[in-house]
């Protein structure tokens, strides 16, 4: 299971945007007027799918032994890992206990506008948690 998530980060409308607006001129001048341009990052994350993946690791032997459903956390923080490994330039963290699972990951993104009045790069970060889910709580789940 992997779920890609998109973050779109931009200006806010009516913002001044310079580089917008170069590029807007620069379309213009090869024969592509636009009336109106934005520029925006864009950034992918697969958080929610390493923590929803790791909390599906469960203790079968606690679970033979006592029926209690909980995590197996060395499989659970290696599960999520390998989720994150797979994303370039992004730093994680991973805790977990038999009941949950949380995930926190952080990755520097370059600016452009925001250069201009000297920061170069911001820290995005985020965070989800999961736990084991078993049996129906709603139809169609």
């Amino acid at each position: 299971m992997k779920y890609d998530v998109t973050i779109t980060i931009g200006l806010k409308e009516g913002m001044l945007n310079p580089e917008a607006r170069a590029i807007q001129h620069a379309l213009a001048n090869l024969g592509f007027p636009t009336e109106d341009l934005r520029t925006a990052r864009l950034y992918r994350i697969t958080l929610d799918a390493a923590a929803a993946a790791a909390a599906m690791q469960i203790d079968e032997d606690v679970y033979r032994a006592t029926g209690d459903v909980v995590l197996n956390e060395r499989w659970a923080r290696e599960t999520a890992a390998r989720y994150l490994d797979a994303e370039d330039g992004v730093s994680y963290e991973i805790s977990t206990s038999p009941e949950s699972v949380e995930v926190s990951v952080s990755r520097q993104a370059l600016t452009s506008f925001l250069g201009l009045i000297g920061i170069d790069d911001v820290d995005v970060s985020a965070r989800a948690s999961a736990e084991p889910r078993y049996g129906v709580d709603a139809a169609g789940r």
